[in-house]
């Protein structure tokens, strides 16, 4: 799962911080569609670039009847990894 957020805390050490996106996975699995999507789109709001969170987000709108924001998010998804996976490896 992509995580771009700051890894540093408040007090100057390195660490990784929560996910925002999570609450919408846990939302999804107990059935409560809307709610994750709105919890992963906020996720997506705080950083475009999780390529992960327009995956899910695809996938959830796939699954309640929304075919083309589906195929959109998806498409961005997926371009979005692509981009990370070239910027990671041009900084190796």
């Amino acid at each position: 799962m992509s995580n771009n957020f700051p890894k540093v805390s408040p007090d100057g050490k390195q660490r990784q911080l929560p996910d925002p996106q999570q609450p919408g996975s846990v939302l999804a699995e107990a059935g409560q569609l809307e709610d994750a999507m709105l919890h992963i789109q906020k996720a997506i709001e705080l950083d475009p670039d999780n390529g992960t969170a327009h995956i899910n987000l695809g996938h959830l709108l796939e699954v309640t009847g929304h075919r083309q924001e589906a195929i959109e998010q998806l498409r961005l998804g997926l371009q979005v990894a692509a981009k990370n996976a070239m910027d990671t490896t041009s900084m190796a």
